[in-house]
């Protein structure tokens, strides 16, 4: 199949067995519409980044590849578009230490006002875990400030709850959790906030060796 994008101009041709259709080509955004900084196009960073990594620096070099990354948003299909955008929204493509921290933090205070809100209980028994443990129980320790009514253990329980969410994210359906929500949907939400903060520690941790790392 050929395709064409005007009429063809044809003057002496024999064909047979062949269907001509018309149809539109597929439009493309004209460079026009691109950012003026975009039209350097991406061989521009890729050849920094290249000298970068020839003179051994590597701060320059980790610029310059978060510069192409930006520059191939735009030119990405729609699919690699969402995932690019994530990645710039929570790490500015690993040019930015702090921008996944600061997501942390934001992510959990918001989580532990939730908490704090709407109610969490104990996920453990204040009597003995196990007959066999001699004079212990799961309430011993620091442990004992998760129970209780009052302000302070429902501030304790909150910020608990959303530490351990950090720490343990696959812990989230686990029945040996601190502190469990007592609304089902702020479950819900616990759920996406565990991996959302998994997520956030790895961007961390890919920024940190980018950053040192040619």
């Amino acid at each position: 199949m050929i395709e064409v994008e005007e009429e063809p101009l044809i003057r002496s041709l024999e064909v047979s067995g062949v269907h001509f259709s018309k149809r539109p080509m597929k439009s493309q955004s004209s460079k026009k519409d691109w950012p003026v900084w975009l039209r350097m196009d991406a061989v521009a960073f890729r050849r920094l980044h290249r000298w970068a990594q020839e003179k051994e620096d590597a701060k320059l070099a980790h610029q310059m590849r978060g510069h192409q990354l930006s520059v191939d948003y735009y030119k990405a299909d729609w699919p690699e578009r969402i995932f690019l955008k994530l990645w710039w929204l929570f790490g500015n493509y690993g040019l930015s230490l702090w921008r996944p921290l600061l997501w942390l933090l934001l992510s959990f205070a918001v989580f532990l006002n939730l908490l704090l809100c709407f109610g969490s209980v104990p996920g453990i028994d204040p009597t003995p875990v196990a007959s066999g443990v001699p004079a212990g129980s799961a309430a011993d320790g620091w442990r004992n400030v998760l129970f209780g009514d009052d302000m302070r253990a429902q501030f304790s329980r909150a910020v608990v709850g959303a530490t351990e969410s950090i720490f343990s994210p696959v812990n989230v359906f686990s029945t040996r959790k601190l502190v469990v929500p007592t609304e089902p949907w702020v479950a819900v939400v616990q759920f996406f906030y565990s991996y959302l903060c998994l997520g956030l520690i790895f961007l961390f941790g890919f920024s940190v060796r980018r950053r040192f790392k040619i």
